[in-house]
Formats: C-alpha cells, sequence, structure tokens
C-alpha cells in the first residue's frame, strides 16, 4: 500500500497508470507543462484563482482523440467530489478543493469558449493506492448536468481509438438526452425567471423594464473577446458591482459603460448600437436603484451587508442564469423564455397585443421539417426575441463541425458565415429588436442582420439580396387575418423552391384568413398541415393552432398537389400554468414528426421511428384542397364516421336518464323534462330494434328544422337570479351555468336541441335561456318526438365532433349548412318512426340496467344484514 503524502504522490501514480496503458508524456498525454495552445485558448478566464483571470492549468489532459480528457487529482479521499441537491456543486471553494468539481468546471468553460460541443472530465482522489477513486463524468453543453459514467472506474477506455469508440457509444448523449437537458434548462429558467420577476417586482421594476435589465445584465458579464482568442476585457462579476455612490461609477452606469464597449468591440453598426443602447438606457435613469438598501432573501445568502437594487438584480441573474444556463444553451431562446414570464404578469396571457413566443422544441421541430442545412439562408420577418433564427443557427452549426470537424479552419470560416450572412430578421418593436439582437450576439454575433423596422416596409433589394431559401414565422395574431399576411408577404421574396413553415392559429386556416391564403396559393404549394397540442402556448395563452408548411414560387395545382395532413395533438407534454410534464414520450414523437412529414404513411420503415407510439392511419391523411382558402386543416381532411353507433347512443341516453332522474331528486323544473322515460316498458319489438340494419342518407340540418336561431346574451354580472335556466356552454349540468329571472331574457321552447360554441349537442325538454353562443333548433310546425330529437342530437354531434374549439366557434350560422347522417326510410325521407323506436329500446336498456343494478344492491345489503 503506497500512502499519498501531497498531490505530487497522486500525480506520479496516474502517470503510472498511463505508462500502464502505453501512453507517453508529451506524446498520448499531458502534464500541466504542455497542454497544446488550442487548449490553453479553450481555458482562458477558467483558473481557480479568486478573479478567474488567468488560464485554467488541469493536472493531467489528453488530446489524442476528438474528445479532450481533462484530470484534477486531490490528495484525501473526502476530496473527490462534493455534490448537491441540484448535482456537482459549483460553488468557488468547492471548484478549488474537491477533484471532480474542478475536472467539470474546466470542462464547462471549454465548451463556454465555443471550442468544445463536449468534454471528458474526471475526478482522481484518495488516502493510499488502494482506496483511490476515479470518478467519470462526461460533459456536454455548458448548462447541462455532466453524465456520470458509473460503469468506468479506470483509465483503460484510452488505450485505443476501438475502446475510445466504445466509451464515446456509451457516453455521447442521444438526441433524446439533448432534448431533455433542453426541456430541464428550460424548467430551470422559468423557475428563475419567476424568482427575478418577484425581485424586481419588490422593488418597483416596471414590467415593461424587467427583460431588458436582464439582456442588458447578460450582455454586460460577456468576456469580449479579439479574433486570437484573447480576451481583451473581461465582462462584469458581481464583485465590480459594488455600491459606489459616485455619479460615474454608480452600479448601473457601470453595467451600461460595458454594454456600449461590448457592442462596440463587436463591430454593431452605430445606428443599431444607438437603437439598442436607447433600450437599454432604462437599466441606469432611476438612480434610486443604486442606492444601498436592504437584502430581497433572494440573494442574502451571497450579498454580506446592503447593496443597491441593481446589484442585487445582476446577483441573481450572474448566479443563477449566467453560471448556468448562458453558454450553449442549445435552442433555448433565453432572452424569449424571460420575456414570455415577464409578459404574462405584464399582461395575463399577452393575448392583448397578440406576442406569444414559440417554445424552443417547436422552433427546433419546425426547422427541422424545413430541412435547414448549413447552406440555409434563412429568414423571419416576424422575428420576436429571434427564436427561430437561434434553433436554425444550432442545426446549422451542428451540421458543419460534424461534417468538417470542430476548431478546423473551414468549419470556423463557414461558421462565422452563417451567423453574419445566412440568417436574417426584421423586428418592428423596439424592445423586442433589441432582446432579439442581444439574443443573437450572446451566440457569437449573429445579430449582423436583424433589421429594424416592419417587414412590410423594407427595401425590396434588402430581401432580394439575401435570397431566402427558407422562412420561418409566428406572426402577431392580433394582425389582421391572425397574421397570415405576413406569410403571404414572406413568401414573394424567398427563392423558387424554398420552403416556408408558420405556426399560427388554426381558424386562419378554415375561414379567418381567406383572402391571404388564396393569394398564397396562386404562387405557392401548401405541403403540409401539422395541427399542433390545444395546451401548446399554455400558461401564457389559450389558442389553438396549426403549422402550415410552404413551398415558394410554385402555384398550388388544385387537382393534383396533394397536401399532407397531420394531427399532432398527442405530443406527449401536459401543460399546466406551472410547469410542462411529460406524460407520454414527448422527446420520441417530436423526432418522429420530421419523419412522418417526409415519409407518411411509410414512416414505420423508418429505423429511427417509434411505431408503437403512432396509429398512423389515425395521425396521417394525405388530400387535395380546394381553391377557397378554408379547408387547410387536419380535422377538415380526416374522414370521420359520422354514422352514431351504439356506443354513442349509450352514451347520449345514459347521460339524458342521469339527467332525468337527478331533476326528479331535486324537485326538477316548473315543467319537467323527467316526463315518461320511467315508465318505459321493455316488449319484444323493442328488443328486436338492435338487431335491425337501417339505410343511412346524409342530410342538411337547415331542412330538418324550419327554426335555427341564436340566443340572446345577458352578461353573467346583470344575470337575476330565477327559475329560468340559462344556457352557455360546456357539459357540466348540460350547460347550465345559472337560473334567471331577468324579464328580457328570450325564452325558448322546449322539445328542441341546443349546439354550443364547442359543438356540444343536447336536447332540451324544458323552456330555457341561452347566450349568444348558443345555437337552438326547434320546429314550430311538424314537431319530432322527443325520442326522435335525442336520436337526431346523438347524430349532429357525431358529425361535427372535433371541429369546432375556442379558435373556431360554433355559430347559429354554421348549423344550417351541417350534414348529417340519418336512418332514412324507403322515400329517402328520414326515418323518424325507427329513431323513435331506437331511442325507447335504449331507454328501456339502460333503465333495466339500472334496476337490475340497483336490485343487485338491495339483495347484497339484505344478505349482509341477514348474516349479521
Amino acid at each position: 500500500m503506497i500512502r499519498f503524502q501531497d498531490e505530487r504522490d497522486v500525480d506520479r501514480y496516474v502517470e503510472d497508470k498511463f505508462k500502464n496503458i502505453g501512453f507517453v508524456l508529451k506524446k498520448d498525454f499531458n502534464d500541466q507543462r504542455n497542454m497544446s495552445n488550442y487548449l490553453k485558448d479553450a481555458l482562458k478566464g477558467s483558473s481557480k484563482t479568486e478573479n478567474k483571470t488567468g488560464t485554467g492549468v488541469p493536472d493531467f489532459t489528453v488530446e489524442k482523440y476528438d474528445i479532450p480528457v481533462i484530470i484534477e487529482n486531490k490528495v484525501g479521499s473526502k476530496k473527490i467530489q462534493k455534490l448537491t441537491k441540484d448535482g456537482i456543486s459549483r460553488n468557488d471553494s468547492d471548484v478549488q478543493n474537491f477533484a471532480v468539481n474542478g475536472a467539470v468546471s474546466y470542462a464547462r468553460n471549454m465548451i463556454h469558449s465555443g471550442k468544445y460541443d463536449n468534454v471528458i472530465a474526471i475526478g482522481i482522489a484518495g488516502d493510499t493506492d488502494e482506496d483511490l477513486r476515479i470518478v467519470i463524468y462526461y460533459v456536454f453543453g455548458f448548462e447541462g448536468e455532466p453524465k456520470l459514467m458509473a460503469s468506468y472506474t479506470t483509465f483503460d477506455f484510452l488505450e485505443n481509438n476501438e475502446t475510445f469508440k466504445i466509451f464515446i457509444k456509451d457516453a455521447t448523449l442521444t438526441e433524446n438526452e439533448k432534448h431533455e437537458i433542453l426541456i430541464k434548462s428550460q424548467e430551470e429558467l422559468h423557475f428563475h425567471a419567476n424568482k427575478l420577476n418577484k425581485l424586481m417586482n419588490d422593488h418597483s421594476i416596471g414590467v415593461a423594464e424587467r427583460v431588458i435589465y436582464i439582456s442588458g445584465m447578460l450582455l454586460s458579464m460577456q468576456d469580449i473577446i479579439n479574433e486570437n482568442s484573447e480576451v481583451v476585457l473581461e465582462g462584469l462579476s458581481t464583485k465590480k458591482i459594488n455600491g459606489t455612490q459616485t455619479e460615474k461609477h454608480r452600479d448601473s452606469v457601470k453595467i451600461l459603460a460595458q454594454i456600449d464597449e461590448y457592442l462596440t468591440n463587436k463591430g454593431v453598426p452605430d445606428n443599431k448600437k444607438r437603437l439598442m443602447l436607447a433600450s437599454f438606457d432604462h437599466i441606469s435613469i432611476d438612480t434610486d436603484r443604486d442606492k444601498l438598501t436592504e437584502l430581497s432573501p433572494l440573494v442574502s445568502k451571497n450579498i454580506k451587508g446592503k447593496a443597491s437594487i441593481t446589484r442585487q438584480v445582476f446577483q441573481y441573474v450572474y448566479d443563477n442564469v449566467f453560471t448556468k444556463i448562458t453558454g450553449t444553451a442549445g435552442h433555448l431562446d433565453i432572452i424569449g423564455e424571460m420575456y414570455s414570464i415577464f409578459l404574462k404578469y405584464a399582461l395575463g396571457d399577452g393575448k392583448e397585443i397578440g406576442i406569444v413566443l414559440t417554445p424552443p422544441y417547436i422552433t427546433k421541430l419546425m426547422a427541422q421539417i424545413l430541412g435547414i442545412d448549413k447552406d440555409s439562408r434563412v429568414l423571419d420577418i416576424a422575428t420576436g426575441s429571434a427564436g427561430f433564427l437561434i434553433s436554425c443557427m444550432e442545426i446549422m452549426i451542428e451540421q458543419v463541425n460534424r461534417e468538417y470537424g470542430k476548431g478546423t479552419t473551414f468549419a470556423n470560416k463557414k461558421i462565422v458565415a452563417i451567423k453574419k450572412t445566412q440568417l436574417m430578421g426584421v423586428e418592428r418593436d423596439s424592445q423586442m429588436y433589441t432582446l432579439a439582437a442581444t439574443n443573437m450576439i450572446m451566440r457569437g454575433d449573429g445579430s449582423a442582420r436583424i433589421e429594424k423596422g416592419s417587414s412590410f416596409d423594407q427595401p425590396k433589394e434588402l430581401y432580394e439580396d439575401f435570397g431566402a431559401t427558407a422562412l420561418l414565422l409566428n406572426p402577431p395574431f392580433t394582425y389582421s387575418e391572425n397574421g397570415m399576411p405576413f406569410l403571404a408577404f414572406g413568401l414573394k421574396h424567398m427563392k423558387k423552391g424554398g420552403k416556408a413553415a408558420i405556426i399560427i392559429q388554426d381558424s386562419a386556416g378554415s375561414g379567418k384568413a381567406v383572402k391571404s391564403n388564396k393569394e398564397i396559393l396562386r404562387s405557392n404549394r401548401l405541403l403540409a398541415s401539422i395541427k399542433m397540442p390545444v395546451d401548446l402556448f399554455v400558461p401564457y395563452a389559450g389558442v389553438q393552432t396549426s403549422i402550415y408548411v410552404m413551398e415558394a414560387g410554385i402555384p398550388h395545382n388544385f387537382k393534383t398537389d396533394v397536401v399532407k395532413f397531420i394531427d399532432f395533438r398527442q405530443d406527449g407534454y401536459k401543460r399546466t400554468k406551472r410547469s410542462i410534464n411529460e406524460m407520454d414520450n414527448p422527446k420520441e414523437r417530436y423526432s418522429d414528426i420530421p419523419i412522418i412529414f417526409s415519409m407518411g404513411l411509410n414512416a414505420d420503415k423508418n429505423p429511427d421511428f417509434h411505431k408503437e407510439l403512432w396509429d398512423l392511419t389515425a395521425i396521417y391523411v394525405e388530400n387535395t384542397i380546394t381553391d377557397s382558402g378554408a379547408d387547410w386543416n387536419f380535422e377538415q381532411h380526416k374522414k370521420i364516421e359520422t354514422q352514431p353507433t351504439k356506443t354513442d347512443f349509450d352514451k347520449t341516453v345514459e347521460s339524458y336518464l342521469d339527467w332525468e332522474v337527478s331533476q326528479l331528486v331535486k324537485g326538477g323544473f316548473n315543467e319537467s323534462e323527467a316526463s315518461d322515460s320511467i315508465g318505459y316498458r321493455l316488449n319484444n319489438d323493442e328488443k328486436e330494434i338492435f338487431a335491425f340494419k337501417p339505410q343511412w342518407g346524409e342530410f342538411k340540418v337547415g331542412n330538418l328544422f324550419d327554426t335555427i336561431k341564436r340566443g340572446k346574451r345577458i352578461k353573467s354580472l346583470d344575470r337575476v337570479y330565477g327559475d329560468l335556466p340559462f344556457i352557455t356552454a360546456g357539459t357540466g349540468e348540460r350547460g347550465i351555468s345559472s337560473y334567471i329571472g331577468n324579464p328580457e331574457a328570450e325564452i325558448f321552447p322546449k322539445n328542441s336541441l341546443t349546439i354550443d360554441m364547442f359543438g356540444t349537442v343536447f336536447y332540451r325538454g324544458h323552456k330555457y335561456g341561452a347566450d349568444d353562443h348558443v345555437a337552438i333548433l326547434y320546429n314550430e310546425t311538424a314537431k319530432y318526438s322527443k325520442e326522435a330529437l335525442i336520436y337526431i342530437g346523438a347524430c349532429i354531434e357525431k358529425s361535427i365532433a372535433g371541429k369546432f374549439s375556442y379558435s373556431r366557434n360554433f355559430y347559429a350560422s354554421d348549423a344550417h349548412d351541417i350534414i348529417v347522417s340519418l336512418p332514412k326510410a324507403i322515400d329517402d325521407a328520414p326515418d323518424f318512426a325507427y329513431m323513435e323506436a331506437y331511442t325507447k329500446a335504449q331507454f328501456v336498456q339502460r333503465i333495466a340496467n339500472k334496476i337490475h343494478t340497483f336490485n343487485l344492491i338491495i339483495n347484497a345489503t339484505n344478505y349482509i344484514i341477514k348474516n349479521n
């Protein structure tokens, strides 16, 4: 047994282990004295000294493979690693004193430098050669928690190319794991954004200013690095924001000055720099925020004594956003995520101004669907915070590094071209423009082509010179026709054959944007329509959306061009006001959608497709569209079985019977609809009715009823309590939201049907009032029986199932043109006698079942009483 006295003893042990696998110093591995200059550049600013200004110096490094290996040694078995509930501690003291923490810190900074995508970090510690531990982590991304390679406890995996490839295969993150990092980072960012919101609210910083504060501070924290990867000016740290009270050196003035110098060194054009500084000026205007004050509990752990409001916000951003989430944050739109949360507090859900920013996994999905590659020229004329451009840039850079090798001369040159010339955004709102430019600058100056102003007013030469091959959009949905004019305009300024994708309220594809859609189809093809989850933008907005995919410059042929319609409402996530939760393999589902888009019903032949998750025939259909511009949505093309099944009628009658019984128990209405159903008796004719197979025909609802009316609105605050049931929407209490006594209420007759805004149909056997979002159907002359109306109601609901929602309400005017499937008689008229008999048989069967169940309960109760 060899007892270690100091780190030099551990160093000698490590050197011996390297020699055992045939490694030679300076050839196969390096000590502190002979790292490559490339690695030294990547480690600049990562030293463990207090100010972190020097170059980090790991104990050993291996650079012979594509992925570098960083090794840190410590004496003492307790010095191997320090973990917290969140993972590997990033505390400065722990980084200095624990082997794993130091190695991982170096690895993260190497990735943050932009020179590496992933690093292997090894910590070694022990008191003797017998208790020495080797702990290995695979580090991917500055923001992600490293992956522990628990099954590897020696250096043997470094022995040769083959053993190293096996290790990398085990270590390399799958697309699912990368997606998991993205979602986890997003959740963490949401958490801290909410905390920041509270901190700034407590200090009276206006909602409109908050995201400007955050983005400006993040910019000021960035190091200024020259072309030789040398730090010209260090970013601000918390120690430099120290509460000085003189005018020129107060905290916010330092931040603004640093931003100015950063933008100047980045070569941001003067006109753009002035626009950005005008927005960031909010940070320094209120001098009271630089005065020393009591600490918020959110920052009291890391600040001693009093501190300015500016310092407190800066401290929280530095500790919880800059050091954890920035760097290689992948497709995550950091500023956009912050903006969405602050907007939520400012405007409820943001619907008032139509700003709903796209989640990062959606921007990535849309970019993948368009097949973005290293040569794409990507345009977004409703840029917002630049989320689409960020995702496209990530995909393009990943492809370059994969094909040409990270850090190679060609790769570096191409990446510069991508950032400076292949991504263009246009944004009208001055604050959003500043956020977009900041977001792109933080990713290596992709801000050069972020233009300020209205997309529609830019000189046409701007678009012609750019030559977009890809267009991605989430336009403001308060714009005319839900924002579709943005798509029409963007397609005009693309190269022929380019691809475009827009995520938009799907009412734009079903009648709300007919003018734009017709214009679009005259010169462009609709390739696909993807129905997205109802809760996609929760909690910021409750809107139903679709993604429309277009091909530019080729007129749509309505006879031969087939459109791919995909139902992606079940994406595997459950979203609430607080979080996004994985319910059913969301990562796999998102990776499958581009495959479905590409291969259709043949997607299951792709080895990467998760066919066990899908019923392709249920969620995919190909069909032509008309020139109406109003049939772009999945529901309009997926053939829905409009003939109700016995199960449908079971549900309808069961629901109605439960209602009748409840009214009898309560005493019902003055004119109860609980009339004679309970008195039905079973006979042979009714037993045989279920075996009869009727002939079916299609009928127009407008021809079945002589009266179709719209309800009369009475605001909830104006409703006077009374006896008249008032119908609004929903299935609870069959849509009855209240009982009113308003003399101005219009009273609708019993023996009628109502259809609410969501397409829910109910029979009414009582008089009632109804809101203006409710359609009322009845006959003044040839009246139908109660049973026939219940049957017709079930058939109507089956015909319109899934077609109406919050974004596309059902109106009374829609009822006239509904085509409903009904049993037909010999003369091809509706067979009302059959409908009445069938419903009566349903009543009898359901009642018999209830009586049977009731008798079983009575008998069981009597048995228990008797035997006790």
